[in-house]
């Protein structure tokens, strides 16, 4: 986590906010999220399609 340095204008107080910084790690595992994600929905399509086209004989 990054420190970041803010200041309440109303009160003129300083305090710092914690900002969770993308890592690699953390971009992989949205990768790979939405990777299952997409996999399920074309499983879904093509057993729509399968339905279609073979009149649903699978």
């Amino acid at each position: 986590m990054e420190p970041r340095l803010r200041v309440n204008l109303e009160t003129k107080e300083l305090y710092y906010d914690y900002i969770l910084q993308d890592t690699f790690e953390a971009k992989v595992a949205a990768l790979q999220q939405e990777n299952t994600g997409l996999k399920a929905q074309i499983d879904l399509m093509q057993k729509a399609l399968d339905d279609v086209i073979l009149g649903g004989a699978l």
